[in-house]
């Protein structure tokens, strides 16, 4: 698999085809971290929203009116989601982590990630409501719904939607059988 190092500029192509890439601030705090940013999967496609295809993102992941940077951060053979708040300097820490299932081995769909955004994570609240009959978070968590992060490409039972209510992770099936659910 290559690998961008994060004292480099890690670029990506998007599907427009323009060059994009990481603010040096980020990528220093990243190094500084001692992350490495995986290169992103070119068998699962394109992702429009992205900065880098399943690896880096600009969301709203812990309110609806910010956006925050999301990378994924290898280290030590494990996959982290690290969410830094804008603006980002090269001392900045992560605000949140979100810790990924990723076998080192595996070049499959698993420790990738994309957004859902607040209409897809609406639907996830609501089938998990209906269909076990339980609330994984309160009312006061879910006022202002925001994105949401799919912490694996694979369609089927291990896809979970990772939610910030403000306080904690709450995790959500990612449906992703469902239309309008904002994936690829």
């Amino acid at each position: 698999m290559l690998v961008f190092t994060c004292g480099q500029a890690a670029a990506a192509q998007t599907s427009q085809g323009a060059a994009r890439s990481l603010p040096t601030a980020l990528t220093a705090a990243l190094a500084r971290d001692g992350c490495r940013i995986p290169a992103s999967p070119s068998e699962l496609g394109p992702d429009s929203r992205s900065v880098i295809p399943h690896v880096a993102y600009r969301a709203d992941v812990r309110s609806s009116d910010r956006a925050d940077w999301v990378v994924v951060c290898e280290r030590d053979a494990r996959r982290h989601v690290l969410v830094f708040a804008e603006p980002v300097a090269s001392e900045s820490q992560p605000v949140l982590q979100l810790d990924i299932d990723w076998d080192p081995n595996d070049e499959g769909c698993d420790g990738w990630i994309t957004m859902a955004d607040s209409a897809w994570v609406r639907l996830a609240i609501g089938k998990e409501r209906s269909q076990s009959g339980h609330q994984p978070a309160v009312p006061s968590e879910l006022a202002a719904l925001h994105t949401g992060i799919v912490d694996s490409m694979c369609e089927g039972e291990d896809a979970h939607i990772r939610y910030w209510t403000g306080r904690r992770w709450i995790s959500l099936p990612a449906y992703w059988d469902e239309p309008g659910n904002g994936a690829r």
